[in-house]
């Protein structure tokens, strides 16, 4: 098969960013890439241009519009009960994690335990004994 049309690197991902709302701000951006983008020349590697001009445009809107937040990568503690959010902590610690994710969890952890809601447990043993004792337990 030939590399140019399965190439051997894998792209880069860049960071969303933010575009344009009106149209006077959309012609702006227009006449911008005519001037940098030379179209009477010959088209060598069209990977190499695609590249090339992918990231112009990126520059260009990131420079004079903003990146568009990068969604928390952190999520998958937000389901967690609260022992499991310290053994991670803990996990995280000794494991010297990354700062930002120690954070996450240690404010996570907290607001967890912040917001302890008063539980009628007479109800919860009448309903299910067994629900009951497993979910205290576990946590």
């Amino acid at each position: 098969m030939p590399s140019a049309i399965f190439p051997s690197q894998k792209p880069s991902l860049l960071v969303g960013v933010k575009l344009p709302r009106s149209k006077s701000e959309w012609d702006r951006a227009n006449e911008y890439f005519r001037m940098q983008i030379d179209t009477s020349r010959k088209l060598g590697n069209l990977n190499m241009e695609i590249d090339h001009l992918n990231r112009t445009m990126w520059a260009y809107f990131s420079a004079n519009y903003g990146q568009v937040k990068a969604r928390n990568e952190f999520n998958h503690y937000n389901n967690m009960s609260k022992s499991k959010l310290k053994k991670c902590l803990r996990n995280l610690k000794l494991q010297n994690g990354k700062l930002e994710e120690k954070k996450y969890v240690n404010r996570l952890l907290r607001k967890k335990l912040r917001s302890h809601v008063q539980r009628s447990y007479e109800e919860e043993l009448s309903k299910d004994f067994w629900k009951f004792c497993k979910k205290e337990f576990e946590e």
